[in-house]
């Protein structure tokens, strides 16, 4: 039985979840989605851990992480970039 994983960085927008980039490192996974959580504009993101078994072509994807941005913290980034005098 071959076993090989991934780790798929998801972005959420427009209440979706996008896939953004495949690592095989959880470690290289965690710090792009620590670097996109920076982004003003990001609402949310995840990690999926696909476990993909060669000798059945079975697929299973596992959540291992997910942060949420909440609305007060949207409304505040927006209402700080707006320009105001």
């Amino acid at each position: 039985m071959k076993i090989e994983s991934t780790f798929e960085v998801l972005l959420l927008r427009d209440d979706r979840w996008e896939l953004q980039e495949v690592f095989a490192s959880e470690v290289e996974a965690m710090h792009a989605a620590h670097a996109l959580q920076q982004r003003p504009n990001t609402r949310g993101v995840q990690i999926v851990r696909d476990r993909y078994d060669r000798t059945t072509g079975l697929s299973r994807g596992t959540l291992v992480f997910e942060r949420r941005k909440s609305l007060l913290a949207e409304n505040a980034v927006r209402s700080s970039g707006a320009g105001g005098s």
